[in-house]
């Protein structure tokens, strides 16, 4: 082989290994993919949310087995949370969930899509926060509960839809949180668009 074609070869090997270090001390992308599982370190798992609140309750107990089997099989008092992107029980499910509710537990549903068997039953309706001269798709979260920092507001710059309750039961239901459109830091909310409520059922409640 002659010197010229050991020369292209040995640059051709610098430029392959200069990629792979380049493509190694590359910063990861941050998966962003809506898992809420407990296993999951990513920004949309839950382990953090998990591990925080291990700390915080007294105790927490991780269910794997659908509501309607695990209220039949056990005794149990206290708050059942759910989490996800859209959550959907069905009748039997629902029913036995409130059923537990109303003799003095809570229920806390956190999701983007609810039902409409329980959106009925609460007397509730969503609907999607308008993006119109939103074009950055910011979103900003404040607090009412006086017990919690309802002084400030909290930032979402992740593209998402976002929905809010359009139409609430009044006379039965507490409001805990507003959605806006990011307006700057520490800037309150100026459309009150309802996201978090609170309810009673029964001797228990809803949130």
């Amino acid at each position: 082989m002659s010197k010229k074609g050991k020369i292209y070869i040995t640059l051709v090997l610098l430029t392959i290994i200069s990629i792979v270090i380049l493509e190694m001390n590359k910063p990861k992308e941050l998966n962003w993919f809506p898992s809420y599982a407990t296993h999951h370190k990513i920004p949309f798992g839950s382990y953090v949310f998990n591990e925080q609140i291990q700390g915080i309750a007294d105790s927490v107990n991780l269910v794997d087995r659908p509501p309607f089997e695990f209220l039949l099989d056990n005794d149990i008092s206290g708050t059942y949370l759910f989490y996800n992107g859209g959550i959907n029980f069905g009748d039997e499910e629902l029913n036995a969930l409130l059923d537990w509710v109303n003799v003095g537990n809570t229920l806390m549903v956190s999701a983007v899509d609810f039902e409409e068997t329980l959106l009925d039953t609460l007397n509730l309706e969503t609907k999607s926060v308008n993006t119109v001269g939103n074009f950055n798709n910011e979103y900003q979260v404040q607090f009412v509960n006086p017990r919690l920092d309802h002084t400030r507001s909290y930032k979402f710059d992740r593209p998402n839809t976002f929905f809010y309750f359009n139409e609430i039961d009044t006379l039965n239901t507490s409001v805990m949180s507003f959605i806006d459109k990011y307006r700057g830091e520490n800037k309150t909310v100026e459309d009150s668009l309802v996201n978090i409520i609170k309810q009673p059922f029964g001797n228990g409640e809803i949130i």
